[in-house]
Formats: structure tokens, C-alpha cells, sequence
């Protein structure tokens, strides 16, 4: 009556056993490398301080995946976390630049399902945050954010638990403006055309309780645990979530244009305490982060800091075979807080707490009502918050926890003492 994870005798559940609420969902995890030949155009100020354009360098970035195919391998739901770029990234006249195409969060689509032994074609779509610096002897320049969408085809082919994926993929809104030395800005164009390969192995979490819900053992047992009241109890939560900023920062925008907009946090760890209220099929929830931005260019750095400790109720909707959305408002304590250097003095410097409302939403993969564990994917959007005089610094943004573990630590000591 508890689910564990559990590694497949065969890869294709879903194919063998039929497209049941256990098979709906399965786990990836793994890794790709992604090569973007060179393409794009920058600028940089030569020996006479005049600027000349030129094309960045090619670029191989590998990453690792965290993703979960869904609708019985006719969907992947995914998260690619970069590491960095690992081939040459110098520039005319001296100096170099980072390029960091960003935390890449999107959805890829099989008309035919995934299946041992078989490519399949998919279309994807996707958002990301592109990070671009340049550095010279005029300084260190700020690193711009830009909000990018790839559109996206690829192959899959699959062999026992491993998932083997070819892809090639083109973003778009590409350009920006960029500041290549304190008063000098151009607009530039980031590598755009990409094409990666990978491999995910794939992770059975589910199909463990599908002989009792066959059986209808599990259905008699969620009857007799009803009737006793045993079936809400509280839960805990961990996992890995990432904030994007929305929006300009006036404040930044009048006093700091070389430094740009902040863009959030890539990667920070979410807990969560919860109760969950089984008549009512809805969560109550307790949810803290911490999380940091940090942006400089050319002597100027501005630091933004928060802790957010956040009530959430949300009400789950409906269920199609384990796959349960949920959306709810919240209410967030925020502490925040910015510090400002410019040339070693300080122009500001103070902390503000907030009281901030807004909307949770997501999902679960929940194959019954009798699992220990869930998996959770949660998204959270505040959709007004700032800091600061002149107009203030953005805070306002969406929070996406890609794959949550829920945990309900007393459900089954309450199960086991109903059943006696």
C-alpha cells in the first residue's frame, strides 16, 4: 500500500500493461550536451576605442536533465540545468565572455508514443533565461538576461531503461541591448540554433501498487480507512525550485542601465509542511525558500536577497489517471532586502518585510490515495513586488518547482493501527 521506487523488468510499462493510472508517469534523469556553432553577433571596442562586431565563438554546453514522460509516453514534461560552456570563449582585443543559454524548462510531444527499440519523432517548445557577459580592459560588463522560447525536433530511441535523444532546436528573441563598456551601448544577437544529444534513464515510480488496485484491495482498503477517518494526515516536502523576475526595475533602468534587470535564481532548495484534507481533496501548505540575485557591470554591483515563508491552500480539481491538478491563492511573508555599491560607496542599503499575495498552481502524480510519496510539480506567481526608491527593484516572479517530493510520514503508522 506504499510505493516504492521501483526499476522495471520491462521498459515499456505503459506498452505491455496497458495505459492504467501505474503507467501513466515515469521519471527521467540524465544528461546531454548541447553544441551551438557559431552564430550570433557582439561587439567589442578595439585599440583606438572604436567598435567592431564579431560572430561568437561555437559553444558545448552539457547539462543534466530532470524530466517525466507523461500520458503513457506521449509526453515529456522537462527541466535542463547547464554546467558551463567548455570550448573557447575569447574576444578581439582582448578580454573574453560567458554565454549560459540557461535553465531550459519545456514540453516535448510524441504523436506516436515512446517505444523500446524505435525512434520517435517529437516537436518541443520551451522558455529559458540566456545569460551574456562580456569582460575587457574597461572592466567586467554585466551579465544580460534574455527571455528566450526554442522551438524544437528531435529524435528518441529507447533501450531497456535508457532513453537515447537526438534534437535540434532554434530560439527565438534573440536580441538585446548591451553595454560593452560604461557608456557604450549596442544591440547584440545571442547563438540562436542549437543541437544536442543525451540520455535519460528512465525510473518507475508507480506501477508497484497496481496489482491492489486491480485487485480491489486497495479500493476496499481506502473504504475501510474512510470510515475511520485515517486518510488525511500531514505531509512534508523537498525538492529543488528556481524563480524567474519579471518585469524591468525603473530603479535600475533611470540610475543603472549598464547593469540591466535581475533575473532570478537558477536553483534553491523549497521545504514544505503541509496537511492534507482528504473530504475535501485540498492541501494546506507551509513553503519556505531562500534565494539571491546578484547583478554588477563596470564598478557598480546590486545584491538582492529574500526569504519568503509562504501559506498556500489549493484544491485539487480532478483526477485523470493519477495525473490530479490543483490551484489555490497564497499568502507570503517576504523578507527582502537590496545593497547597492557604486565605486566602493554605498548608495543603498535597507530591507523591507512584505506581506504579498498570489496563486499556486500545479500538479501531482498520484496513482492512488494510498501512497506514502507523491510527486509534485508546483508553480507560484507573485504577481506584484518590489524594493526601493525611484520606482524600486523588481521582485516580482514565478517560482517553478519542477518535481517535488511529498512525503507523509504518519499515513502509514495511521493506516496500519485502522486495519488492526
Amino acid at each position: 500500500m506504499t510505493c516504492v521506487f521501483y526499476v522495471q523488468s520491462t521498459a515499456q510499462p505503459y506498452v505491455e500493461g496497458g495505459q492504467t493510472r501505474h503507467r501513466f508517469a515515469q521519471l527521467l534523469i540524465g544528461a546531454d550536451a548541447v553544441l551551438f556553432p557559431a552564430s550570433g553577433q557582439t561587439f567589442a571596442l578595439d585599440g583606438d576605442g572604436s567598435l567592431s562586431d564579431f560572430t561568437p565563438n561555437a559553444a558545448l554546453v552539457p547539462r543534466i536533465n530532470i524530466a517525466g514522460t507523461h500520458f503513457w509516453g506521449h509526453a515529456n514534461f522537462y527541466i535542463s540545468i547547464p554546467v558551463a560552456n567548455v570550448l573557447d570563449n575569447s574576444v578581439p582585443f582582448g578580454g573574453d565572455y560567458t554565454f549560459n543559454p540557461g535553465v531550459e524548462t519545456g514540453l516535448r510531444v510524441y504523436p506516436w508514443r515512446i517505444e523500446e527499440k524505435k525512434f520517435r519523432p517529437f516537436v518541443g517548445a520551451a522558455f529559458a533565461i540566456s545569460d551574456w557577459q562580456q569582460n575587457s580592459n574597461r572592466g567586467s560588463g554585466a551579465f544580460a538576461h534574455q527571455t528566450r522560447f526554442p522551438v524544437q525536433l528531435g529524435l528518441t530511441w529507447q533501450r531497456k531503461q535508457l532513453l537515447f535523444e537526438l534534437g535540434a532546436g532554434q530560439f527565438l528573441n534573440n536580441q538585446t541591448d548591451y553595454y560593452v563598456s560604461p557608456n557604450d551601448a549596442v544591440e547584440i544577437e545571442l547563438p540562436s540554433t542549437y543541437f544536442w544529444l543525451g540520455c535519460n534513464w528512465q525510473i518507475e515510480t508507480t506501477l508497484s501498487a497496481e496489482k491492489s488496485w486491480k485487485s480491489g484491495q486497495t479500493a476496499a482498503t481506502v473504504e475501510r480507512l474512510e470510515e475511520k477517518r485515517a486518510l488525511s494526515g500531514w505531509s512534508v516536502a523537498v525538492g529543488p525550485s528556481s524563480a524567474f523576475i519579471l518585469g524591468r526595475s525603473p530603479r535600475n533602468d533611470k540610475l543603472y542601465p549598464a547593469i540591466g534587470r535581475h533575473s532570478g535564481a537558477a536553483i534553491f532548495p523549497e521545504f514544505g509542511l503541509g496537511y492534507y484534507h482528504y473530504p475535501w481533496d485540498a492541501h494546506l501548505n507551509l513553503a519556505f525558500r531562500a534565494n539571491r540575485s546578484e547583478r554588477s557591470a563596470y564598478g557598480t554591483a546590486q545584491v538582492l536577497q529574500r526569504r519568503a515563508l509562504t501559506l498556500e491552500a489549493y484544491k485539487f480539481l480532478f483526477d485523470y489517471h493519477g495525473f490530479v491538478p490543483f490551484i489555490g491563492p497564497h499568502l507570503s511573508r517576504e523578507w527582502l532586502s537590496m545593497e547597492e555599491t557604486v565605486q566602493r560607496s554605498t548608495p543603498y542599503e535597507g530591507s523591507e518585510v512584505q506581506w504579498v499575495p498570489g496563486v499556486t498552481f500545479g500538479w501531482d502524480i498520484r496513482p492512488n490515495q494510498l501512497q506514502g510519496f507523491i510527486l509534485r510539480t508546483n508553480l507560484r506567481y507573485t504577481p506584484t513586488q518590489n524594493i526601493g526608491p525611484e520606482g524600486g527593484v523588481s521582485f516580482r516572479q514565478l517560482e517553478f518547482n519542477f518535481i517535488q517530493l511529498v512525503l507523509y510520514p504518519g499515513r502509514i503508522k495511521r493506516m496500519q493501527r485502522a486495519l488492526r
